[in-house]
C-alpha cells in the first residue's frame, strides 16, 4: 500500500508543476479559467497528502506483557482457563 500511495503522491505533483508551468506560460487566458485553477490546487493538496501519508506510516510492535516470551497466544490463554 505504500508503494501506491508514494506513486500517487508523484503522479500529482507531476500534474501539478505540468499545471504551474502552463499557468507560467499562458498566464492571461488560464487566469480566466477558474476550473483549471482549481485542478491544479486540488492536484498539488492530494500530492501533499499522499506524501504526508506514505511519512506516517510506523510499525510497532507490541509484545503482550501477560506472555511469556516463546508463547503462543493459545497455549497462554489456555494456561489462565485451568488455573
Amino acid at each position: 500500500m505504500k508503494a501506491y500511495v508514494i506513486t500517487t503522491g508523484a503522479v500529482f505533483a507531476l500534474l501539478t508543476l505540468a499545471h504551474l508551468l502552463r499557468i507560467i506560460m499562458e498566464w492571461p487566458h488560464l487566469a480566466k479559467e477558474p476550473f483549471f485553477l482549481l485542478i491544479t490546487v486540488a492536484a498539488g493538496g492530494l500530492s501533499l497528502w499522499a506524501w504526508r501519508c506514505s511519512g506516517s506510516r510506523k510499525v510497532v510492535k507490541r509484545r503482550s506483557a501477560s506472555r511469556q516470551p516463546g508463547t503462543s497466544r493459545l497455549s497462554s490463554a489456555f494456561s489462565s482457563v485451568g488455573a
